[in-house]
């Protein structure tokens, strides 16, 4: 028997384990270079800061392997946990709610926490680049709200992908 609520509450609680782990390394990574954000900055910004350099490409490197490991790994457990906490094979529906609510958790502290109130609102030092000091593109706070939106289609299409291997998964598993 389908429980969509127990796949959104474990979705829900793997997504703010996400949103911890993904946020804390990203937060590192501009500690110690804050041109690591400039991918993630409006374009005044950018056009004023110049491309990305090949320090901070480099940099950058180790990061993006543990970003993946994040990626694939929490939403892996989170299904995983899910799987163990029904009885029967969860369906696609669940699986999908399951991780579209665990990429959408992130999404929204994404939004709200690290791009409007960090960035935005607070503006610490740390993160603003050397030569674009209080530019406008810091405050641009319809610029996230943009990237929240492309977040939202990311995370439909990343849980489709997740619920349909999973499905998957368990038809050759043989659990039906």
């Amino acid at each position: 028997m389908a429980d969509y609520l127990l796949a959104f509450q474990t979705g829900f609680v793997y997504g703010v384990v996400f949103s911890v782990l993904f946020s804390s390394l990203l937060l590192v990574l501009i500690k110690i270079n804050p041109e690591g954000l400039l991918d993630g900055l409006p374009p005044d910004i950018k056009a004023r800061y110049g491309p990305v350099s090949g320090k901070t490409q480099r940099q950058r490197e180790p990061f993006v392997l543990l970003f993946f490991l994040i990626l694939l790994g929490v939403p892996l457990l989170s299904i995983r946990r899910y799987d163990l906490m029904t009885v029967g094979v969860p369906n696609y529906v669940e699986l999908f709610v399951n991780v579209f609510t665990l990429f959408m958790v992130f999404n929204i502290v994404d939004l709200l926490i690290l791009d409007w109130l960090v960035i935005c609102t607070i503006t610490p030092r740390f993160i603003v680049l050397p030569g674009t000091e209080g530019m406008s593109g810091y405050k641009d706070y319809g610029f996230h709200f943009r990237g929240f939106l492309k977040g939202t289609i990311i995370s439909l299409v990343s849980a489709l992908i997740f619920a349909g291997i999973a499905s998957l998964g368990y038809l050759i598993l043989g659990k039906t």
